[in-house]
């Protein structure tokens, strides 16, 4: 990240967060943009950096990475089950006290653990796919990575903010 895009990040959530404040009878669809340029903003540096760093990974790293997105995947999609069978609890159950707050724990670590594995997967499917002579086995097994990872982050999303 250079100084310049940072400089233009800032300036432009300061620019939102000032016309927010100013201008009332739009601050409804401000709002949302700035939540955009902030998660945005966000997600494409931390991206960027991901992507420089996965420039350093050895092949082996890359391996051990790959297997640990798919045991982060596991463990997600474990977490999704829970969830799902917290939510056909009766709302008199007094286990919910305990099980629903470790569901939200449970599903909160899982949810980071399979951005950055979904992260990771992408970042070893293109590389393979941009390498000398690309390794077919890496694309497939990068992208099955980032799909299972981020397809229990999106169902656990839904499990959560669906009613």
């Amino acid at each position: 990240m250079t100084l310049r895009e940072l400089a233009t990040v800032v300036v432009s959530l300061v620019v939102l967060a000032f016309a927010f404040s100013i201008f009332d009878e739009i601050r409804k669809p401000l709002g949302e943009t700035f939540k955009l340029a902030f998660f945005g903003s966000i997600a494409y540096f931390g991206g960027r950096a991901i992507w420089r760093w996965s420039a350093l990974w050895s092949p082996e790293i890359a391996w051990v990475l790959l297997w640990k997105g798919f045991r982060g995947a596991l463990g997600g999609w474990l977490a999704v089950a829970f969830s799902i069978w917290i939510r056909t609890l009766s709302s008199e159950n007094y286990a919910l006290i305990i099980l629903a707050p470790i569901s939200m724990l449970m599903a909160l670590f899982f949810v980071i653990v399979g951005v950055l594995g979904g992260a990771a997967g992408t970042c070893i499917a293109l590389r393979g796919a941009r390498a000398a002579t690309p390794h077919q086995r890496t694309v497939i097994a990068g992208m099955a990575s980032a799909v299972l990872n981020l397809g229990q982050v999106v169902t656990q999303a839904w499990i959560f903010f669906h009613d």
